[in-house]
């Protein structure tokens, strides 16, 4: 059965998931600069807040090892 809180395999959606765990991220502050490594190259394997702040970043400063798809999660940044 697939309904308004599930995908097609009656799963919970990323989310969904997401709202279980509680996960409010912290606010970035005017200012501060934060650094997060890219890691093994997967997008999977970013951390929430690493996420959460790409998505309110001002400003991206990223180099050739950072696929295309994480610049894309920074949309409103100025990159670099």
């Amino acid at each position: 059965m697939v309904n308004a809180s599930t995908n097609r395999n009656g799963r919970a959606t990323v989310e969904q998931a997401l709202a279980r765990l509680n996960f409010k991220p912290r606010a970035l502050e005017p200012g501060h600069v934060w650094l997060a490594g890219a890691g093994p190259g997967d997008p999977g394997c970013l951390t929430l807040e690493v996420l959460a702040a790409l998505g309110q970043c001002d400003a991206l400063v990223y180099d050739a090892l950072v696929l295309p798809d994480v610049v894309a999660v920074a949309a409103g940044a100025e990159l670099f």
